[in-house]
């Protein structure tokens, strides 16, 4: 007969942004354009005003990838071949956000990337660093998700569907998360000295607070599913 009690705990899911909290956008963005702006042949200030009108989202950034190409009437082809090379040779994840993947699986969870935008152009910026943040073969491998919704649409969607709890690590506060996840809102240019509690879960400025406010938030969450 089965017993409930013998069933397994639920683990909380650890969702991290990648642009601004992992990736270094600001950097990509400024070396990209130029990248555009040739095979497009067109000047830099022509192509960054494409950008902002395919941007998806005022709040949450990006922009369609597939729009800019269509505006500017570039080979979709030259221009991913451009962008994989671009990110191949460069190394755009922000400095120690590999070792704070990496001090997050010590803490034996499992961390996934939550990102929003153009799938495709996502799909590159993400893949191409995996090999850097999964330096662990004995770790799980890093599950990664793409939306083109809001990540608090995707979580609410968990919490519904799947009675999913945890934790999401961002640099966007206030997103409207369900009340079983925890909003750590990473924010660099704050330089506070210690981790802030707010009234969705913390805000934190670098990354051993980020991973200090995930331990807190982690003890509070297994209490809380325990009773």
């Amino acid at each position: 007969m089965h017993n409930e009690l013998d069933a397994p705990i639920a683990k909380p899911r650890v969702f991290i942004d990648y642009d601004r909290t992992l990736f270094d956008t600001e950097k990509f963005g400024n070396e990209l354009l130029p990248v555009i702006a040739t095979i497009a042949k067109i000047s830099v200030e022509d192509v960054t005003a494409k950008v902002k009108q395919a941007k998806i989202s005022e709040k949450y950034g990006g922009f369609d990838l597939d729009t800019l190409i269509s505006d500017l009437k570039i080979d979709a082809t030259d221009t991913y071949d451009a962008i994989e090379t671009l990110l191949s040779g460069n190394d755009f994840l922000l400095p120690g956000a590999a070792e704070f993947i990496q001090d997050l699986q010590a803490l034996e969870c499992e961390p996934e990337i939550l990102t929003f935008g153009h799938e495709e152009f996502q799909e590159l910026k993400v893949s191409t660093y995996l090999h850097e943040l999964q330096k662990d073969p004995n770790k799980p491998p890093i599950k990664y998700h793409i939306t083109q919704e809001p990540k608090s649409e995707f979580i609410h969607q968990l919490a519904v569907q799947e009675n999913a709890f945890g934790i999401l690590l961002d640099d966007v506060d206030e997103q409207g998360l369900p009340q079983t996840f925890d909003e750590i809102h990473y924010a660099p240019s704050e330089h506070l000295l210690a981790i802030l509690p707010t009234d969705h879960g913390y805000q934190v400025s670098t990354y051993p607070q980020a991973l200090e406010a995930i331990t807190l938030s982690l003890d509070s969450l297994s209490r809380t599913v325990e009773n």
